[in-house]
């Protein structure tokens, strides 16, 4: 019993109380076994100590302080259980913009049909959330992994392989994979480190892209509206279009596949600027400014809006810590020579 009044006293003072801690105030409460006061008596009583009652002398009476510590501790009870309700709903109605959100899993059941028609996963956005309807080559049931805007989350698949998700991405993925292939499927953006298994390829699934591994290091970039790429740090590759899967190229390191026009272009490129975004870096290496602020717009959920057009394809170097807040960007941004930006709501503004 004191242990429990020692956890009430202890938690009530703190209001930032985690939701572990907010369990164990709980427990407590329910070990009390607290009843409701009896108020009447409660007020009769004190009543008679002070007096009060129309002037009618009457005997002294104890108040048990039983009844009065009960009181108390439920009065207290109640006030607690609902600042913690209200904490909570005011927590699930006004989410930190710049906070990092959840990687959210979901088990997405799929039927044996779908998977001998071989469909391919279509992804539906709805605000911030992602579904997905997709099939494992043996219609298995997948996981879904997904980011919001301003986070990016590391798993590590059934086969040891290691993804890190970069913001506003969806990775569907089967529990356990088949002894043959290792598909999954990606929305957005994801780094791979792929366990090595030689008898059985890892395929990464997109909607324009499908690239297929042996073991190695790479970076695949789907988002909607927006020209698919796929960056080759370590290993081999074979990439080609969706439909396609007759033709693939073979990719070396250090080489960057985009898709435009509806054919494959392989370039050479530098890939440490590309990738630094897994190590909690904005890193960009003469990119035109456009490319920059888009990566900013969506990383802390804001529009970009280019008053000065000229500037657009200006090529710019710059790094700093995604963990920042939105003001240092900004300043950040203004120290680089020729260019001007503003903060306004919602909105960047370049000048």
């Amino acid at each position: 019993m004191n242990r429990d009044k020692d956890i009430l006293n202890e938690e009530w003072q703190d209001a930032e109380a985690s939701i572990q801690e907010e369990g164990e105030i709980r427990s407590a409460l329910n070990r009390m076994d607290v009843e409701a006061p009896d108020t009447e008596m409660a007020w009769k009583a004190l009543s008679e100590q002070l007096n009060l009652e129309d002037e009618k002398p009457a005997p002294v009476r104890r108040v048990s302080m039983s009844v009065v510590l009960k009181a108390a501790i439920s009065v207290a009870a109640a006030v607690l259980v609902a600042f913690l309700l209200v904490k909570g709903i005011g927590r699930g109605n006004m989410p930190d913009a710049d906070a990092p959100g959840p990687l959210a899993h979901t088990a997405i059941a799929q039927s044996p049909q779908d998977s001998a028609s071989g469909k391919s996963p279509i992804y539906n956005k709805v605000g911030d959330e992602a579904s997905a309807s997709a099939s494992s080559s043996e219609g298995q049931e997948l996981l879904s992994a997904e980011t919001g805007r301003g986070n990016s989350k590391q798993l590590v698949l059934s086969d040891g392989t290691k993804v890190w998700l970069n913001a506003e991405s969806t990775l569907l993925y089967p529990k356990h994979f088949s002894k043959t292939e290792r598909r999954v499927h990606l929305s957005g953006e994801a780094y791979f480190e792929v366990k090595h298994n030689k008898k059985c390829p890892f395929i990464v699934e997109t909607a324009s892209l499908v690239a297929t591994d042996l073991g190695t290091a790479f970076d695949v970039k789907a988002y909607q509206g927006k020209a698919a790429q796929l960056i080759l740090v370590s290993g081999k590759v074979a990439v080609c279009k969706r439909g396609d899967e007759a033709s693939p190229i073979l990719m070396k390191p250090d080489e960057m596949a985009t898709l435009e026009g509806g054919n494959i272009k392989v370039s050479a490129v530098d890939t440490y600027p590309l990738i630094q975004w897994k190590n909690g870096l904005f890193y960009f290496h003469h990119a035109p400014l456009l490319e920059v602020m888009k990566e900013i717009g969506r990383w802390y959920h804001v529009n970009v809006v280019f008053e000065n057009k000229t500037c657009l394809n200006t090529q710019v170097h710059f790094v700093a810590e995604r963990s920042a807040t939105l003001d240092d960007i900004v300043k950040q941004l203004n120290e680089i020579e020729g260019v001007n930006v503003d903060k306004s709501n919602n909105e960047i503004i370049v000048k």
